[in-house]
């Protein structure tokens, strides 16, 4: 509509989908796309490697303007946790649908489990979608049931208190154009680990902030979790360095100046 209005300044902001499922449908669908790319008198990108895949449809300037993090709001903690001081929480904060990869991490989880039956491990999923019941089916299948949390769906402001009841948060996304999710953990000290998806391998420092391991391998997650629950003193640095690099690249403030500041570029 912007484009078809001939309204400037005409300013797009690609998320993920839009330039990396919808211009694969058909020539109709890419030819739309790069209509409005060609027409846009700016254009944002969450991430680096999202730019990348827009400008296979334009070859103007995209603007990298990333999804920033509240560090006041997302910061390490004490909270009222749901678990017990001792237990080892493994867990993420995702909508429960497919891209999302949660039957890996309860497939990860029931190996590592299996290996150390006499920790205190528990496992917490946080969020709502259309997988919810065929997850926790999965978790009775594999016999992690019984430690297992399904919290559903929580408001925006308990987030952060979700993130501070890990040990460890896991992502293993079968696609990810950013993951503001590992950030957030990231930004409460939380050692992350993650699939290499393009946005994880952008967001997340292997072996520096988090471990990033292939995509739908349980067996290779479970051993990155395990080499984290093991270690305190590795889970501690992992989780200090992800503050410092969020710190440092995704402070919400410094990351929504930039984009006041192009915005005034278009006046």
């Amino acid at each position: 509509l912007g484009r078809l209005s001939n309204f400037h300044p005409f300013v797009i902001s690609c998320w993920g989908s839009d330039v990396y499922d919808f211009p694969k449908k058909s020539i109709p669908h890419q030819f739309i796309l790069e209509r409005n790319l060609l027409k846009a008198d700016i254009i944002f990108s969450t991430s680096n490697s999202m730019a990348k895949e827009i400008n296979k449809f334009t070859d103007k300037k995209i603007e990298v303007t990333p999804f920033g993090i509240n560090l006041k709001e997302f910061a390490p903690k004490s909270v009222q946790s749901v678990f017990q001081e001792n237990d080892i929480v493994v867990g993420i904060i995702k909508s429960m649908e497919k891209e999302y990869g949660i039957d890996y991490l309860i497939r990860s989880f029931a190996l590592l489990k299996n290996k150390y039956d006499s920790l205190p491990l528990k496992l917490l999923i946080v969020g709502g979608g259309s997988l919810t019941d065929d997850l926790k089916c999965l978790a009775n299948e594999v016999g992690i049931s019984n430690i297992t949390f399904f919290a559903g769906k929580v408001p925006q402001e308990k987030v952060s208190d979700y993130h501070n009841m890990l040990d460890v948060f896991v992502s293993l996304s079968n696609s990810e154009s950013f993951g503001v999710s590992a950030l957030e953990a990231s930004a409460c000290a939380r050692p992350v680990v993650v699939s290499d998806t393009v946005g994880y391998s952008e967001t997340v420092l292997d072996k520096i902030t988090g471990l990033i391991v292939p995509k739908k391998n349980p067996q290779e997650a479970a051993n990155a979790i395990e080499k984290i629950i093991t270690d305190k003193v590795y889970a501690k640095k992992l989780g200090e360095n992800g503050r410092k690099h969020v710190e440092k690249l995704y402070d919400w403030n410094k990351n929504l100046d930039e984009i006041i500041m192009l915005y005034k570029q278009l006046r």
